[in-house]
C-alpha cells in the first residue's frame, strides 16, 4: 500500500513538473508604496472601485495584458479562490490570447498616520500577476 501511494505521488509530481516545464510563465509584482496606500485610505471613497476585489483583479489584467479591450475586461471568464479574508486569487482564462492570468489581490497592512496604529486597508490592491503562456483549459 505504501509503495503504491509513493508511485502515485511521484507520478503526479512528474506530471505537474512536465506541465510547468512546457508552460512558460512570467511573474509581475505590483509595487505599492505606503504613501500611495495612505492617500487612498485617508480619502475614503476616492476610489470606490477598490472596495471590490473582482474589479481590482480585472484592472490588474488590463495592466498586464495590453491587448485586452477595457470594455471587455468584465466579461473574461474567471475563477476565484479566497485564501484568507484579506487575500484572494483570481484565475482569468484569456482564450483569445491563449493565456491564463492569475491575479493576487490583497488588503494590505499599513500604518495609519492619524492613529499610529497598523491596520488592514479597506481597499483591495493587486499585488502579483502570474501570466501563463499556455493553452487555457478550454483550449486543450
Amino acid at each position: 500500500m505504501g509503495a503504491t501511494l509513493l508511485v502515485l505521488f511521484l507520478s503526479c509530481a512528474f506530471a505537474l513538473g512536465a506541465e510547468s516545464a512546457g508552460c512558460p510563465k512570467r511573474v509581475v509584482r505590483f509595487r505599492i508604496g505606503q504613501s500611495e496606500i495612505a492617500e487612498i485610505e485617508l480619502r475614503q471613497g476616492h476610489q470606490p472601485w477598490r472596495s471590490n476585489s473582482e474589479t481590482v483583479a480585472e484592472a490588474a489584467v488590463l495592466q498586464v495584458e495590453p491587448d485586452v479591450a477595457p470594455n471587455t475586461a468584465d466579461s473574461i471568464p474567471f475563477k476565484s479562490t479566497v485564501v484568507s479574508p484579506s487575500r484572494q486569487i483570481f484565475r482569468f482564462e484569456l482564450i483569445d490570447l491563449h493565456h491564463i492570468d492569475e491575479i493576487t489581490v490583497q488588503r494590505l497592512r499599513w500604518r495609519n498616520p492619524r492613529t499610529g496604529k497598523t491596520e488592514l486597508t479597506g481597499a483591495w490592491w493587486a499585488t502579483k500577476a502570474v501570466i501563463s503562456d499556455c493553452e487555457t483549459a478550454g483550449g486543450k
